[in-house]
């Protein structure tokens, strides 16, 4: 799915998928599996987890803290839920 989610063909009915489970914290960990694991590095599935990651419900991504931190230290954009640092104010 979240190589899928890449390709316009299939994003919108994905986004309505993981819209539904903004608040699932074992999505969410999922997701961060994906992200942070470097068996993944430069998939779209890779893609895929940042991009849902950035719609989670903020209490959830911020029990997840250290995860997001780690994933927004990446030097590469797309790896990062958040392109800019400074929407992390609230954590």
């Amino acid at each position: 799915y979240l190589v899928s989610s890449c390709y316009k063909n299939f994003r919108q009915p994905l986004n309505d998928f993981f819209s539904s489970y903004q608040n699932d914290e074992a999505l969410a960990e999922l997701l961060f599996d994906f992200l942070l694991n470097e068996e993944y590095d430069g998939s779209e599935s890779q893609i895929g987890a940042a991009f849902y990651l950035s719609k989670f419900d903020k209490t959830i991504l911020k029990k997840k803290k250290d995860l997001l931190l780690q994933a927004q230290q990446n030097p590469v954009d797309w790896k990062r839920p958040f392109k800019d640092n400074s929407y992390l104010e609230w954590l």
